[in-house]
């Protein structure tokens, strides 16, 4: 498998937010830094809180959810939070409350689906 790691981003937001993520192909490492939120994957019943020293690893292929309120009907697109980035980082209302970093890793040819396919999402 050829790795390489396509995006590290960090994510510094304040107050209450949802935010609607399209499945990324790939797999995706977080760690909640400081705070707390919610994440919640299309298709698994199980929606997980996450505290500050958290990580979680996406397997790509399923939409998500990552918000300090699940119930919050406003979302943030993600291009609403890209076109806010500087060196990596995205501010978003402030800052300050909650701080996630995720790196998105990409794999070449057949064998990362052997592997990872069968992960839960």
């Amino acid at each position: 498998m050829k790795l390489r790691a396509l995006l590290n981003v960090t994510l510094n937001a304040g107050g209450n937010w949802a935010i609607d993520f399209s499945a990324i192909e790939g797999l995706t490492l977080n760690i909640i830094q400081k705070g707390d939120c919610w994440l919640s994957i299309d298709g698994y019943d199980e929606q997980l809180y996450l505290r500050t020293g958290d990580c979680f690893l996406l397997t790509g292929g399923r939409n998500f959810t990552l918000a300090t309120d699940l119930s919050l009907k406003k979302r943030i697109l993600p291009e609403q939070l890209f076109s806010n980035m500087e060196n990596g980082v995205i501010e978003w209302q402030g800052g300050g409350d909650v701080i996630i970093v995720a790196t998105i890793f990409r794999f070449e040819g057949h064998l990362p689906q052997v592997m990872f396919g069968r992960l839960p999402p």
